[in-house]
């Protein structure tokens, strides 16, 4: 069924696409004109200049010559004068000039009266509406686009050979949905991320201040940033919050769920910073909107406007060099395009250098099946790139296409030699990780209180590696697939200036295959497993008229085929304002989910990429669920900021094998659940616009309980007791620079005490000692020039890692061909340069 609905999937967007560019794609006056003189057997004679650069849609084929040629005349403010029954001259109107001046009456599109202080803007020219709705715009280039923007309104878009030359031209404007008051704290860490009255963070990354470490606005880096949010690993594909797998986040970009998120397996963000709006990071009270996600959910939005005018960005730095393109198409249709590649494999930096031992050491690829001398050294070669496209289209001011369209792709490849018989033999192992997303979704404004959504999306993720072990002569042949067809459905409604009300409902088949195949010993192994997830929800927002009080609250139920559950799922969010200066939040929710990932050993995918999808099955993997609550209370005054915030939460029908134990409990699958109970605090001041400071810090106690391992209760293997975050920004037109440290306790671990054979280890008890404490000082500067004044420039370096500090990220133990005991530590990136320079345009 999913493969039928994927093919329906994607001959509706390519049909659609293609329906909604006939509409309205208006092409050159040049090309239309050979097409009528064939169907009329006519000739058309002109100056060239007098036609140049003139567009218009095609005129119909059911008009006649006569009226063909009046359409012309309408559209481009040409005269077409028939000499004779076979010449027609297309000269310049008398009046002709390549300025225009206009005139029109502004209206609503409901109650069709006229609206008063409306900005028209053509170009540098600009006027507002008087009290009837009446405006005049003279001098106004011809090639130009008029835009009509008034708070509270749809912009409209209009060319200025579409106004009559003897009459005012009537320009319907459509009330936007008002949505109820949202932002209560602004500049929360730094600018550019502010604090939502539902306990959400938005990141707004145009206007996103510089934060140390980071050479580019990279989506996931900077959820880190966030106070209760990190990775263990330092590592964007493997986020932490409050004691979850990174398994646990919902992560969706433009309403796709995606299943890989970061570049260099896991070190980069896999979407493209610079095409990215809006980020929305949910850690409690998520919309009942959102499903699965049970530790967090995280919203990726691309801009949404219609471009006016052709601009983009191209840059490079010491990982990749990149570039995108936002295009108008049409006056109410353009398309963004970005395309970013590795230089790694042309070009070894020293930032290569140091992610690729940050990603390859103790792998297959650095230390191939721990081998004696007869493995000789190997070459390896990686690169990895994403596209992405989006189309967006406005019908009119009710109805608006949006269509999306994302490929991710990482491919390693390396060449082993080793002497087997006194002969050099060589075998090639590979592993590619790839995504595709597409999605389309379409909104329709019955109201300016009504309107409603539907999304369509497809999401694919493929893993797979083929390994070879000479010395064995054993060829290993592994592969992760995930297909998700989404469908939703969405209503809201605008009820009054204090309440608001959304539903919907949710349709998922996701389908998920695992395989492995072993040529010595002969072995394979398939397994599929598919599921339908039914959603609906509600939820109610309200505002006091004072702005005080916001509640919102809501349910949702999920009904999962494949473990024959049906789940209620109610969420919260209170913020009350109890002082001029003192907020009180409330937030809660219950979710659930029915993916996850595991590990199965240390050296699948080449010890790489080790965790692999698999779907709840109601037997030996259950449905996770958790319920969490937070109350928080905020101090707000004149830049200072205080945010505290407590919480508890339980996670249940978590197994063994997604936690990645590397102890005792490795080979055991058993189902369990964890805890996590502490607070997340930030205090942030800024000075003026230009000094901003900032100081979090997180405690947390994570336990996990396992009722079959012994002992049953011990601490988790994020169980990051403290975590401290420390930072400073300054920033003036021309200059940016921020520095910060992030120093946190170890991450527990087991010792060992000895091995019995190269497959049994001792251990002592779970988790009972902890890593040395991590510390980590970073630094970013950046430094804005003008080429001309159309051509801007960035240059910026980061530096991760300042003092080269040896932060030890995870160790275990593994047994040597000798059958002695090794411990193996798997470090964090050292001092880490990078570079950018970067042209906009």
């Amino acid at each position: 069924m999913i493969n039928k609905l994927g093919y329906i999937f994607l001959l509706c967007l390519f049909a659609f696409d293609s329906d909604a560019q006939e509409s309205d794609q208006k092409i050159l006056l040049e090309e239309i004109l050979p097409t009528v003189e064939k169907k009329f057997e006519v000739s058309f004679t002109f100056a060239d200049e007098n036609v140049k650069n003139i567009r218009l849609i095609p005129p119909s084929d059911s008009l006649n010559l006569n009226e063909t040629l009046k359409y012309f005349e309408i559209n481009t403010g040409l005269s077409f004068q028939r000499l004779n029954d076979r010449f027609i001259a297309i000269k310049k109107s008398r009046g002709f000039s390549e300025k225009l001046s206009i005139c029109g009456y502004v209206k609503d599109s409901f109650s069709k009266k006229g609206i008063e202080n409306v900005l028209v803007r053509s170009g540098e020219k600009f006027t507002v509406t008087n009290d009837e709705g009446f405006f005049e715009l003279e001098k106004v280039n011809r090639d130009s686009l008029v835009l009509f923007s008034f708070m509270g309104y749809e912009t409209v878009r209009k060319t200025p050979v579409s106004f009559k030359s003897s009459e005012c031209l009537d320009i319907f404007i459509y009330p936007s949905i008002v949505t109820l008051p949202e932002i209560i704290i602004s500049n929360y860490l730094t600018v550019g991320i502010n604090k939502k009255a539902n306990g959400s963070l938005v990141v707004d990354t145009e206007r996103l201040g510089n934060l140390p470490g980071l050479i580019e606005p990279d989506v996931l880096h900077i959820a880190q940033a966030l106070p209760g949010v990190q990775s263990i690993d330092e590592s964007v594909s493997d986020i932490n919050v409050r004691g979850g797998t990174n398994d646990q986040n919902l992560v969706r970009w433009n309403d796709i769920r995606m299943y890989q998120t970061g570049h260099f397996f896991g070190l980069i963000s896999a979407f493209n910073p610079y095409l990215t709006d809006k980020i929305t990071i949910f850690k409690n009270g998520t919309s009942a909107n959102y499903g699965s996600g049970i530790s967090s959910t995280i919203l990726i939005e691309s801009e949404d406007e219609i471009a006016d005018e052709v601009s983009g960005s191209a840059g490079i730095n010491m990982i990749s060099a990149d570039m995108y393109l936002k295009i108008p198409l049409t006056s109410n249709s353009s398309m963004q395009v970005s395309s970013r590649r590795s230089i790694t494999d042309l070009l070894a930096t020293p930032t290569y250098n140091e992610y690729f031992n940050r990603v390859f050491l103790n792998t297959e690829i650095t230390d191939p099946a721990n081998q004696v001398n007869t493995v000789l050294a190997s070459n390896e070669k990686f690169y990895f790139y994403d596209i992405s496209a989006r189309y967006l289209h406005n019908f009119s001011n009710k109805d608006k296409l949006r269509i999306s369209f994302l490929t991710v792709y990482n491919d390693l490849e390396y060449l082993e030699n080793a002497v087997v018989n006194n002969d050099i033999e060589s075998r090639t192992s590979t592993l590619q990780q790839h995504d595709v997303a597409a999605g389309i979704s379409y909104i329709h404004f019955w109201s300016d209180k009504v309107k409603t959504s539907t999304n369509l999306y497809l999401s694919s993720y493929n893993l797979s590696s083929l390994n070879f072990d000479i010395l064995k002569e054993q060829r290993l042949d592994q592969g992760n697939e995930v297909l998700d067809l989404g469908l939703s459905l969405k209503t809201q409604w605008f009820v009054s200036e204090s309440i608001d009300f959304h539903a919907g409902y949710q349709f998922n088949e996701i389908g998920i295959t695992n395989y492995d195949e072993i040529n010595n010993p002969s072995f394979s192994r398939t397994i599929k497993e598919v599921g339908l997830i039914h959603s609906g929800y509600i939820e109610g927002s309200y505002v006091s008229p004072d702005e005080k009080t916001y509640i919102i609250t809501g349910l949702r139920v999920n009904y999962y085929n494949k473990v024959e559950q049906l789940t209620f799922e109610p969420r919260l969010s209170i913020n009350q304002k109890i002082h001029k200066h003192f907020s009180l939040e409330i937030l809660g929710e219950i979710k659930s989910q029915t993916t996850a990932q595991v590990i199965d050993f240390e050296n699948d995918f080449l010890g790489v990429e080790k965790r692999r999808w698999i779907l709840s099955n109601g037997e030996d993997v259950p449905l996770v669920t958790s319920k969490q609550g937070s109350v928080g209370l905020i101090y707000d005054n004149k830049g200072f900021l205080i945010n505290l915030e407590a919480y508890h939460k339980l996670a249940a029908g978590i197994t063994s094998s997604s936690q990645g134990f590397q102890n005792q409990f490795q080979f055991i699958r058993s189902e369990g659940e964890y805890t996590s109970t502490g607070f997340d605090l930030l205090i942030n001041k800024s000075v003026g616009e230009k000094f901003n400071s900032w100081i979090s810090y997180s405690l947390a106690e994570n336990i996990y309980r396992f009722d079959e391992f012994v002992p049953s209760e011990f601490p988790s293997n994020l169980d990051i007791r403290h975590i401290f975050k420390l930072g400073t920004s300054y920033t003036s037109d021309r200059f940016e620079a921020s520095i910060g440290l992030n120093w946190r306790t170890g991450k527990p671990f087991t010792p060992a005490l000895l091995a019995l054979d190269e497959l049994r280890i001792i251990y002592r008890e779970p988790n009972s000692l902890n890593l040395n404490n991590y510390f980590r000082l970073d630094a970013s500067f950046k430094y804005h020039f003008n080429l001309n004044d159309r051509i801007k420039g960035q240059l910026a370096t980061s530096f991760w890692n300042i003092t080269n500090n040896k932060n030890i990220l995870n160790t275990y133990y593994r047994v040597n061909s000798e059958d002695e005991l090794q411990l193996v530590e798997e470090l964090a990136l050292g001092f880490t340069p990078n570079v950018m320079i970067r042209f906009n345009f």
